[in-house]
């Protein structure tokens, strides 16, 4: 692969992840600036250009890709952005453009007479889907192309609605609640499965925003309005969601995001169709190695675990976990290649050592 060398054996290591095990050392991502690939800037263009022309987005990309050395397990992906949480926007929600994010409009003000409609030749799921096929054709044996960020029905249904709307008909208006995330789930299995195959009959395996591949069929669960709920209605809304679009994956991982969603952990360690678990500490808040007890009891149930660090605070972390079914995503960009190859290094000394 053009932008990836070495990738048999990240294959190799990224595939016994999934399976709970590891090769020599974790699972791990590490980036560095690509000696002597440094690139013109891309100009300057207008905010519609920047999120929606297909050559201007991509060539930004493989500019990205081309002058960065993709170490261990890092892979180069590009996955179509539209905002977190595009199955809103194949909903109908507006997008507002801003130069770094997408802001979604609400467009269900009362439920009643209200009905949630997916219609296929919505602009921005064909502009995914374009996104998609012009990727799968530019980035043949060079680059990566995973899946557009779905967000869970909970998330869609909060972008759709408004939070503070949403978080009252939990109360006051639970079956229309109930009813859209079961529809909202359909349409997110639906797109998965159009995009799935597209990628699959193109490339070796899937990848996702979070930049994580597997040979499978998987993707991403998240709902982050778990963080506004009680463990009890997060139970009572989601479960048969978890399960049904976990359960039509070969695997998949759960996003959990903040101290706030942590009362969750406990059911989502239940489902056994969650492969693993990405946690997150949320702004402000330390880094992985400060959440030690959290990341062990995840382990201790038999899940995966993804986490972010800083490359100091990596040795502190795997003198306290098991490389088995461990990936760290780490932070710091290395100036250059050598220094990103010998902290690599270091991590199998550090994984051996234990």
């Amino acid at each position: 692969m053009e932008y990836k060398e070495n990738w048999d054996k990240a294959r190799e290591r990224l595939k016994a992840f999934w399976s709970y095990s590891c090769i020599d050392r974790c699972a791990l991502s590490v980036q560095a600036r690509r000696t002597g690939a440094d690139m013109p800037p891309q100009p300057e263009v207008d905010l519609l250009t920047q999120w929606t022309d297909t050559d201007y987005i991509l060539d930004s990309a493989e500019a990205r890709f081309r002058e960065t050395y993709y170490a261990a397990e890092a892979i180069p992906c590009y996955h179509p952005f539209i905002g977190s949480g595009s199955i809103a926007a194949f909903m109908g929600s507006p997008l507002n453009f801003a130069k770094d994010t997408v802001w979604f409009s609400q467009v269900i003000d009362d439920w009643s007479g209200f009905t949630l409609q997916f219609d296929e030749n919505n602009q921005w799921w064909k502009k995914v889907i374009e996104l998609t096929r012009v990727a799968l054709e530019r980035g043949k044996d060079k680059y990566f192309v995973g899946l557009t960020d779905f967000h869970g029905a909970g998330d869609s249904l909060l972008l759709l609605r408004g939070s503070q709307n949403l978080c009252m008909d939990f109360i006051l208006n639970p079956d229309d609640v109930k009813n859209a995330i079961r529809y909202l789930t359909d349409v997110i299995i639906q797109c998965f499965n159009v995009l799935s195959e597209m990628i699959l009959n193109r490339q070796d395996g899937i990848t996702t925003w979070m930049g994580l591949w597997a040979e499978y069929r998987h993707d991403v669960l998240s709902e982050d309005v778990a963080a506004l709920i009680s463990p009890d209605m997060f139970r009572e809304f989601f479960r048969e969601e978890l399960e049904q679009y976990s359960g039509q994956l070969d695997k998949s991982i759960f996003h959990l995001d903040g101290p706030d969603a942590l009362r969750h952990l406990d059911f989502l360690l239940e489902i056994p169709q969650i492969n693993a678990i990405q946690w997150v500490p949320g702004d402000g808040k330390p880094e992985a190695v400060g959440w030690i007890p959290v990341l062990k009891k995840i382990q201790d149930k038999g899940k995966g675990l993804f986490v972010y660090s800083s490359a100091s605070n990596v040795e502190k972390l795997l003198s306290e976990l098991k490389p088995e079914g461990l990936f760290i995503h780490v932070y710091d960009i290395f100036d250059n290649q050598d220094d990103a190859d010998s902290f690599i290094r270091k991590v199998e000394k550090w994984c051996c050592s234990r």
